[in-house]
């Protein structure tokens, strides 16, 4: 249980987060092609974040949440792109 509780708080912790900046990167940006630091968090979230919960968050006030959420839901083969249309 105490398992559940805490990543349940990281996944809400990388939303939080990932709202907060409000933006959709690739894994690398910017000319010297750095490591994103947002898109790190997106992959945090792929990993920790249930196929519920990413369903939930959906509907999330933050575009760039939506946009993960379903980013992860297709790259995880539960969705694909012609049904998010």
């Amino acid at each position: 249980m105490l398992l559940a509780v805490s990543s349940c708080q990281d996944v809400d912790s990388l939303v939080s987060s990932i709202a907060k900046e409000n933006t959709v990167e690739c894994d690398v940006v910017g000319l010297a092609g750095s490591s994103s630091s947002i898109h790190k968090k997106f992959e945090k979230l792929k990993r920790k974040a249930s196929e519920e919960k990413l369903i939930e968050l959906t509907n999330h006030d933050s575009l760039a949440v939506v946009g993960y959420s379903l980013y992860a839901l297709v790259d995880k083969k539960l969705v694909t792109p012609d049904e998010l249309l």
